[in-house]
């Protein structure tokens, strides 16, 4: 033993060379051990906060019918709000309502499309398959006045659904915008993208 080592208080000093290392590198381990616990328990926390949850078509479909509701709650309150400031642009504000900042702003953070159809945009839609069939149905029932409005929910392909409804003739924005038309018709429509009602519900959790 070296002379210098006499006494030491650390016992470890006193090791030869061969059980020194073997010292040290079993310490190092055992943090390094302790050390990958503690981060492989922090990645495995991460992964799971960033697992998408499994989310059913019933549940799109009844977050489609209540964001649906909403936007077109809130969409109707604001045109309504326009057309009061603004009646001489009644015929403009009714059938390009994309116009309006607000409702521009909710497509923008939903990703939705909104549009209010009258009889004529209901006729000329694009529309395909059994959102066609609905349109057509509402139209051929436009004829006679109604008293309540009709909402439905429609998955148009694997990752579009369609929330609509067709105002009642009562209903002020009806008359607001269609009243003097020969058979009033207004039919809100909020497409929604799957994908973008996953993430959100995902979100949301």
């Amino acid at each position: 033993m070296h002379p210098k080592l006499s006494g030491c208080p650390y016992p470890y000093l006193q090791m030869k060379p061969t059980y020194l290392l073997l010292y040290s590198i079993l310490c190092f381990t055992a943090c390094n051990v302790d050390n990958r616990v503690q981060n492989a328990g922090q990645l495995a926390n991460e992964i799971k906060s960033n697992q998408v949850k499994r989310v059913t078509n019933t549940q799109i479909n009844e977050t489609v019918q209540k964001w649906g509701g909403q936007i077109v709650a809130a969409s109707e309150k604001v045109l309504l709000g326009q057309i009061a400031e603004n009646k001489a642009n009644t015929d403009s504000l009714c059938t390009n309502i994309n116009v309006l900042p607000f409702i521009s702003a909710i497509e923008k953070e939903y990703h939705v499309e909104i549009d209010l159809l009258n009889q004529e945009k209901a006729a000329n839609s694009k529309a395909t398959g059994k959102e066609k069939e609905l349109i057509d149905a509402y139209l051929a029932a436009s004829s006679q006045p109604t008293t309540s409005n009709s909402e439905n929910i429609q998955q148009i392909n694997d990752s579009i659904f369609v929330y609509s409804v067709w105002l009642s003739t009562q209903d002020p924005v009806c008359q607001q915008c269609f009243g003097d038309d020969t058979h009033p018709f207004a039919l809100w429509k909020v497409a929604f993208n799957k994908k973008d009602v996953i993430r959100r519900l995902n979100t949301v959790k």
